[in-house]
């Protein structure tokens, strides 16, 4: 497994390929403007002679891509792409002036390919959107494994308050400030808001935080403090405007906390299907304030998600997040 890129810059993120040897490597790429270079791709997919090639579509690697697919044409390899595109608002509205060119080369990409694997369902329907045929598209899901997830501490809440928690990094496609602005119009003092992350955003959370003494905000958090402010938390809320899959809604459920998440982020299919919360049909105040109210009104349904969200052991589960890179390497290889 070739990755482009280590991480990016304004992350707090520090990936580790773990004890693979030779299977995973972060390749040394050169960057011009929004575009990554990896120049060594070709030659390694060359002098490995792989049997069969899987591909990321991310419009910023759009130069590895074509020397990967350049290399798999080379050595005779069959090819498939994997995406975690999604079609919404927000996308279609963000598109700059490279974006035709970008969405050319996927749909370029999309029918030269052997199999198209979209990990999610609503990735099935972007690549459905872009003219690829049922017959060549399988979708998986994504998972956080248990594994790598830390023990949370026990929680026996004796407060009357219901907490809700909002984490992520903080920019504006993640919906935090119609939460926030949902927040103050709620005039309750049973309910307390617990913001963490980092972001361009930052300043405006620490704001609303020094106003309102129910919100509380925690900045960049380790993993063990997520995972105590996630099962420590009655509700966890995802508003996001555009998330191609949304891993901290596999973390809250994990956790065995209800989630309230929009259509937007791919992972919804997990609480709809699980039956552990919400799903909104946008991140608007009106519809968070709605949604909202009725949780904060309706204790027993919230238990009944809480219930349903300790039964989720899908979101964490090896088996099915790598079942859909199974069967796409299947179809590739043949019986």
């Amino acid at each position: 497994m070739y990755f482009c890129q280590r991480a990016e810059e304004s992350r707090h993120w520090d990936p580790e390929l773990g004890d693979y040897g030779d299977w995973d490597e972060f390749l040394p790429n050169i960057q011009f403007g929004p575009l990554f270079v990896n120049p060594s791709v070709y030659r390694k997919i060359i002098d490995a002679q792989h049997d069969a090639i899987l591909i990321g579509d991310n419009g910023a690697t759009i130069p590895t891509t074509i020397a990967a697919y350049a290399a798999a044409q080379r050595i005779d390899a069959p090819v498939g792409i994997w995406t975690e595109g999604i079609d919404t608002d927000y996308y279609h509205e963000q598109a700059g002036s490279t974006r035709p060119i970008v969405e050319r080369f996927r749909r370029t990409m999309y029918a030269r390919a052997d199999v198209c694997l979209g990990y999610s369902r609503a990735a099935g329907d972007w690549l459905r959107n872009r003219g690829v045929p049922d017959h060549r598209i399988i979708t998986g899901r994504q998972v956080v494994p248990a594994s790598i997830l830390p023990e949370a501490p026990p929680t026996q809440s004796t407060s009357n308050e219901t907490t809700i928690c909002s984490l992520g990094y903080l920019e504006r496609r993640k919906g935090l400030i119609p939460l926030l602005n949902t927040f103050k119009q709620i005039d309750r003092t049973d309910i307390e808001l617990c913001i963490a992350g980092d972001g361009p955003l930052r300043p405006t959370v620490k704001k609303h935080a020094r106003d309102d003494d129910r919100i509380t905000f925690h900045g960049h958090v380790s993993e063990e403090k997520k995972a105590s402010l996630l099962a420590g938390a009655d509700l966890f809320v995802f508003p996001t405007f555009h998330d191609p899959w949304g891993l901290v809604v596999n973390e809250a459920l994990h956790y065995g906390t209800p989630v309230m998440v929009t259509r937007m982020a791919a992972s919804s299919e997990l609480v709809q299907d699980t039956g552990a919360g919400w799903v909104l049909p946008e991140a608007t105040v009106p519809v968070i304030r709605a949604a909202l109210k009725r949780i904060i009104d309706n204790p027993k349904l919230l238990k009944t998600f809480a219930q349903h969200a300790r039964r989720a052991e899908c979101v964490s589960d090896v088996s099915v997040g790598t079942l859909g890179f199974n069967l796409t390497f299947q179809q590739l290889l043949g019986p």
